[in-house]
């Protein structure tokens, strides 16, 4: 795959999930009863269902109702795992990061089945030298620390360490295997 294409999807799928993360979270800040928190998590859900299905398209060429049913699959898997989060860091950062590591990881691992055509939960790596859990793995770390310094730090500074860290993300995620 040509860099700059890599480069360009990687900066629009970063800009589609930043948005939708940062309004998300915006929006539980606005209301945080249960129905305001709905409404933030499927406005969550539309951002990262529109940011999954185009890399799914890039990745594959083309969707089919099987792919885009599974990219709904895991979609909403993330948006739970969002919201977890984020909940779990008022109660313990390092549990809240812990719990990060281990569903991203799944949700990443996942992503990656899908778009590779493996069954939704195989989880091992069958790529040689296990490139792909690798990959999954810098994907998920990188993923943290940009989450993580957003939450914590200055709007300015904690918005751009998580459009850092979710470019990173999809950059190796881009990657043909």
């Amino acid at each position: 795959m040509n860099i700059l294409h890599r480069l360009g999807i990687t900066a629009l799928v970063s800009a589609i999930e930043d948005a939708g993360l940062v309004i998300w979270l915006a929006m539980l800040h606005a209301s945080p009863v249960f129905a305001g928190a709905a409404v933030a998590a499927l406005t969550l859900l539309t951002f990262l269902t529109t940011e999954h299905l185009i890399s799914q398209r890039d990745a594959v060429g083309k969707l089919t109702v099987k792919s885009v049913l599974r990219v709904l699959g895991f979609t909403a898997i993330e948006v739970v795992n969002w919201a977890v989060w984020l909940a779990l860091i008022a109660v313990n950062p390092v549990l809240a990061a812990g719990y990060f590591l281990g569903s991203f990881f799944i949700e990443h691992q996942i992503t990656y089945n899908v778009k590779k055509g493996l069954p939704f939960l195989q989880f091992y790596d069958i790529s040689p030298g296990g490139s792909a859990r690798k990959r999954v793995i810098v994907e998920t770390v990188s993923e943290l620390i940009g989450a993580a310094l957003w939450v914590t730090l200055s709007p300015a500074v904690g918005v751009t360490a998580l459009v850092i860290g979710s470019s990173i993300e999809h950059f190796i995620a881009s990657e043909k295997v």
